[in-house]
């Protein structure tokens, strides 16, 4: 079973991390993603798109590349011969920074996968596939101000919405649905858990012991999918 978590977080966070770094050593190495950003009022980002570090303690940092790192990194993903969510970096000497993490100088190290190895939960391109949208709510009550069905009307249902774009996107192949039943492989307790905490069909909310103004979007994701994690009882993928 994969549940595909979509955390619908009200603004960017300020980042407050140390300049100081530790190298990390061998064997260390993380599942390479990549993140698209979206900028909004009050926030300048510097850039569009990133490429994240995600360990085996599914903690996400993000990849520091110089010019000619993420212009080769960028090329391998584009033929195919990178996956990301699958594939590997090798972090021999690289130094980590709070939730950054900066790869030492020449190319960068990719460590294929194999069907046996760690996977993220990603989104497959074809098929029925479920999702869980979450609204987050950080220690100061601050949340996204659209009520859970208008959330899930947004995502499932209206005339135009998430699922209907990934349908069309995929020229049909690809259909979401926040129908959780065994044939997709839960169980009837991770149904009975989900059934408890769900809003609106396909919406669940979750409150972080984080002011999302004060920390940066790697900590929030991390204490997103920890909160998920403890109130579903299972370990999202």
């Amino acid at each position: 079973m994969k549940l595909f978590l979509a955390s619908m977080l009200i603004a960017s966070a300020v980042s407050h991390e140390s300049l100081r770094g530790r190298s990390l050593q061998a064997p260390s190495d993380c599942i390479v993603n990549g993140a698209a950003l979206l900028e909004i009022p009050g926030e300048t980002l510097d850039a569009d798109f990133v490429y994240d570090c995600v360990n085996r303690m599914g903690e996400t940092s993000r990849l520091i590349l110089d010019d000619e790192q993420k212009n080769d990194l960028d090329a391998q993903v584009k033929r195919g011969a990178v996956k990301l969510g699958e594939d590997q970096i090798d972090l021999t000497g690289a130094i980590k920074s709070g939730n950054t993490i900066t790869l030492p100088n020449g190319k960068v190290k990719v460590n294929k996968s194999t069907s046996e190895g760690r996977k993220l939960g990603t989104l497959d391109k074809v098929g029925l596939k479920p999702i869980l949208v979450v609204r987050v709510i950080d220690k100061n009550g601050k949340a996204r101000t659209e009520s859970d069905d208008e959330i899930s009307s947004d995502v499932f249902s209206d005339a135009v919405n998430l699922k209907s774009q990934l349908s069309a996107c995929s020229y049909g192949e690809l259909t979401v649905t926040n129908d959780y039943t065994q044939e997709l492989g839960f169980t009837s307790t991770q149904l009975e858990k989900i059934s408890e905490n769900i809003g609106a069909p396909g919406v669940m909310n979750a409150t972080i012991d984080l002011d999302i103004t004060e920390n940066n979007r790697y900590a929030i994701h991390d204490a997103v999918t920890s909160k998920v994690n403890s109130l579903l009882g299972f370990t999202l993928p």
